[in-house]
């Protein structure tokens, strides 16, 4: 993987933690609403279904950004291997994705 300065990836960070957890809350909403109003029709199935996904995905994102952002912090008091860092920024990004790429959000 290509060596990213860590000045980027706190800033991509926490602009996707907001982003992320924003999203994240409007798909846990419909995800909700739909819930309750159930109906019997395939297709609400399938909105809460992929609610459900981006919900879940844009957690994900939020929580591994939290800690890209925590673990990058200049001060952090020890050392933090380079491969937790290239797990948390893969997994930050495919949450991210796989959450937008919900047709619910």
């Amino acid at each position: 993987m290509i060596e990213l300065n860590t000045k980027y990836v706190v800033a991509v960070a926490e602009q996707l933690s907001f982003v992320s957890a924003f999203l994240g809350g409007v798909s846990a909403t419909i995800l909700v609403t739909i819930v309750v109003f159930t109906s019997q029709k395939k297709s609400v199935s399938w909105i809460v279904g992929s609610s459900a996904l981006a919900a879940c995905s844009l957690l994900i994102a939020v929580i591994a950004s939290w800690r890209l952002t925590i673990l990058l912090h200049p001060q952090v008091p020890k050392s933090v291997d380079t491969e937790v860092i290239d797990v948390l920024w893969v997994g930050m990004l495919l949450g991210y994705r796989s959450g937008l790429s919900q047709p619910a959000v």
